[in-house]
């Protein structure tokens, strides 16, 4: 998902997620997990503090990402299910949200 606005945008945010993305979804090691969710609340935060264009989407991504992981952890959703919520609901909306902010900064 986040190709489009590295090549689209020239974004090294966009590159750094997918490539973090790819990383860490194709082998799940737990240290690539960590780094992964660590660089990406780095960039949200950022996001958020100087793109107001972008706060909607990026609070909602992570209200979907905390209750997806609260769901998986519990039991209450399988593995599959929640890669699609994680890719809908949390990827999706992060991806709309930086778009926005690159939108918002060419301005």
């Amino acid at each position: 998902m986040f190709i489009y606005p590295s090549l689209r945008h020239f974004s090294i945010v966009a590159a750094v997620i997918y490539i973090n993305g790819v990383l860490y979804h194709s082998t799940n090691n737990k240290y690539l997990r960590y780094n992964d969710i660590i660089t990406n609340s780095f960039f949200i935060s950022y996001m958020i503090y100087n793109y107001t264009t972008s706060r909607k989407y990026a609070t909602l991504g992570i209200i979907m990402y905390l209750i997806n992981l609260f769901l998986y952890e519990k039991k209450i959703l399988g593995k599959n299910t929640c890669d699609i919520n994680h890719v809908l609901g949390v990827q999706f909306m992060l991806l709309i949200g930086l778009i926005r902010a690159l939108k918002e900064q060419l301005k």
